[in-house]
């Protein structure tokens, strides 16, 4: 499969644990009956250059040189299949992810939009392909400039459909990094051309994905470092100083933060004002790209529950951010993304079930459980993108809605096959207090608490049983919310500043299920949460869905280490155990809060 249409780390071939490898977009054929592109003249106004004869669609290739520093800009242009003349064409700008390279040739996402009658560009990102430079991590300083050129070159397509402005009528797609292109080059355009987006699987904040709570992610760490080595990428000093040296303390420091900050949407949706840099290797951002305010937004965004690298969570905030600029904005999520299922127990067919019984003696490490696809429900999401960008493009009025069967609801993928529509995502709920009468153990002395039997896990409060599903079942669906506070062995909260000894104790917590008749708790949709320190610890965890049956159960799981943080144990050997007080709040669904279950 061409490299377009790869997750980020999928590229690599060095990641044998990952999962749902060449699906940063859904990978769908056209549509058995594709949506026709409106064919009574002009979309919203009139090209400025015609086309003045019929002709067979070529794929051509250009290699533009950056107005910044001279570096290679490589782009492919795929026409139409047909080119008519006086037709009207929008253009779709597709972006590869972490690790990738544009495609070439014709596949399934050029094969998408170019029998609807729209232009396809795909380019490689800077530092990875043909292209020159590093990779700097989507910066508006470079990749940002490099994008609002191709747009600048794309000006003089003939027939490229406008609007009544004359701003030219484009959108964009693609998963991962290839979703982060499309917000750097809404910021980064001051004449603000892409307002029809698509993005996959796309992080709000880099900080908040990669740097959770102060702790580095070093499981994805290191397939983003895997991703920087050549042939596949050619390492700026300042990203490999983020994913090469940080494991070494587990912690960034605040350039590196401020570096990732100036790179995120979230810098763009509140106006955030950059923060100095400054790097002993590598050259600091100038802020050539002032923080907002970004245009009207129409997106269809996609999003994995079982993605780990970049969750649920990225996806509601970037909702949330384009919502109140009063554009079209729907959520629409499924069972796909960045995982680490290549190398769990739960990757083999029927293995969750036949070891169930083990886990009474003994927990084995899971990374992640095998990935799905990319429907919500029956939905596919590839097939509803083509139909965003034909009603939002072509101005086919209805397409969106012929095509989701929710409405402007979002569709909440519970597994696959499986899914509901509601108004909101619900954040927090049913409150349920924690149990502190056993201290949780921190740093290596936790891998016994996490090797551990289910009985023994449960005895350490190590799983801290929550609820047990009544009869009729729920669904718990949406983002759970903590008030924790961690104290020391004493019950007290010690008072810690820069270089104090015993003060940094790191513990992970995320909710788990366990089938009714089952031994062994699982992670919903995988995730955990990073907390760091003591002191009160309070906000989100992260978002999961899961439809619960009769006698299922709910518990709160901490681990002092776990398989995606491989490298962020607490290094704190004076802070070996800590105690955890509080309580969580699950989003349990009422029946008035689910506007669609079934039929999806």
């Amino acid at each position: 499969m061409n490299a377009v249409t790869r997750l980020a780390v999928c590229a690599l071939l060095v990641a044998p644990f990952l999962s749902a490898c060449g699906n940063s977009v859904s990978p769908v054929s056209v549509p058995t009956a594709p949506i026709a592109p409106v064919a009574s003249g002009p979309v919203f106004g009139e090209p400025k250059i015609a086309i003045t004869e019929d002709r067979p669609g070529v794929v051509t290739t250009v290699i533009l040189k950056s107005k910044l520093d001279g570096k290679d800009i490589p782009i492919t242009l795929f026409e139409p299949l047909e080119m008519k003349k006086g037709a009207h064409m929008p253009l779709i700008i597709i972006g590869h992810g972490w690790g990738g390279s544009r495609s070439k040739a014709r596949d399934f996402y050029t094969n998408g939009v170019n029998p609807l009658g729209m232009y396809a560009i795909t380019f490689d990102q800077r530092g990875f392909g043909e292209s020159g430079g590093t990779v700097r991590a989507m910066d508006p300083d470079y990749d940002g400039q490099d994008l609002v050129q191709i747009l600048d070159w794309a000006e003089s397509l003939p027939g490229l459909a406008r609007y009544a402005d004359g701003r030219m009528a484009v959108g964009s797609m693609g998963g991962s990094y290839g979703g982060m292109f499309q917000f750097a080059l809404m910021g980064s355009d001051p004449l603000h051309r892409l307002r029809v987006i698509a993005p996959d699987v796309a992080p709000f904040d880099l900080n908040m994905a990669l740097y959770p709570r102060g702790v580095l992610k070093s499981g994805w760490g290191a397939q983003l470092l895997a991703g920087l080595v050549p042939p596949l990428g050619k390492a700026d000093p300042i990203t490999l100083g983020i994913f090469g040296m940080g494991p070494a303390s587990s912690k960034l420091d605040a350039s590196q933060q401020n570096f990732l900050a100036y790179h995120s949407l979230r810098y763009f949706c509140e106006g955030l004002p950059a923060k100095p840099q400054s790097f002993a290797l590598g050259t600091a951002d100038t802020f050539m790209v002032p923080p907002g305010p970004l245009p009207k937004i129409d997106a269809f965004i996609t999003q994995g529950f079982r993605d780990t690298l970049f969750n649920f969570n990225h996806a509601v905030d970037t909702y949330d951010c384009l919502s109140k600029l009063g554009g079209d904005v729907r959520l629409h999520t499924h069972q796909s993304g960045h995982v680490f299922s290549q190398a769990s127990i739960t990757n083999v067919p029927g293995a969750e079930e036949g070891l169930d019984p083990a886990y009474a003696a003994v927990t084995l490490p899971n990374s992640g459980d095998v990935t799905g696809n990319h429907a919500c429900g029956t939905v596919n999401s590839g097939d509803v993108t083509f139909a965003f960008f034909a009603e939002k493009l072509q101005g086919k009025t209805g397409a969106m809605d012929a095509a989701l069967k929710v409405g402007h609801n979002i569709c909440i993928s519970l597994r696959q096959g499986d899914a509901i529509a509601v108004k909101s995502v619900k954040q927090g709920g049913q409150s349920y207090t924690l149990d502190d009468s056993m201290m949780q153990l921190s740093g290596p002395l936790s891998a016994v608490a996490a090797v551990a039997g289910e009985p023994v896990r449960e005895l350490l409060l190590a799983t801290q049983i929550l609820d047990t599903i009544p009869a009729g079942g729920r669904i718990i669906a949406g983002i759970p919310t903590m008030d924790i506070v961690l104290k020391d062995y004493a019950g007290a909260t010690p008072t810690c500043t820069s270089g104090s000894v015993a003060c940094d104790p790191i513990l992970f917590i995320g909710i788990g299920w366990r089938k009714a008749g089952q031994t062994r708790f699982d992670l919903i949709d995988d995730q955990v949460m990073p907390l760091r320190g003591f002191g009160a610890h309070t906000g989100r965890m992260v978002g999961i869905a899961e439809r619960l049956e009769e006698g299922d159960q709910l518990a709160l799981l901490v681990y002092g280490l776990h398989p995606q943080y491989p490298l962020d144990v607490s290094r704190d050997a004076l802070a070996p155990v800590v105690t955890m007080s509080g309580s969580v709040a699950l989003p349990l669904l009422a029946p008035d809060e689910i506007e669609q279950d079934g039929g999806l």
